[in-house]
């Protein structure tokens, strides 16, 4: 077997691999689970060097890896702020808030 014809047939094993493996973390997403770390890094690991040499992605590669970036995006931003709790302005909180507007500026 030449050498190029040996590294295709490793380069379709990894497709095939990145497809069963996107499969997978596509089927832990519909039951409403999460790809474990290991799954994760693997896909990236095979998407690149997929990529790198110029191989088509399996069906859900795409897919799964768009989830991964909406997952980072949601973890990267901060939980909204919770709303103060409502109180009731005494009346010399009322009478104090110009003061402390002015006092803030």
């Amino acid at each position: 077997m030449s050498r190029s014809a040996d590294h295709e047939r490793r380069l379709g094993e990894a497709k095939v691999m990145a497809g069963l493996l996107a499969d997978r973390m596509m089927a832990a997403y519909v039951v409403g689970g999460r790809p474990t770390e290991a799954e994760i890094r693997a896909l990236c690991r095979a998407v690149l060097l997929l990529e790198e040499h110029a191989v088509p992605l399996p069906a859900f590669a795409e897919d799964v890896i768009g989830r991964l970036a909406a997952q980072d995006e949601a973890d990267a931003s901060p939980p909204p702020a919770p709303a103060p709790p409502a109180r009731r302005t005494s009346a010399l909180g009322r009478v104090l808030r110009p003061l402390r507007a002015r006092l803030a500026a």
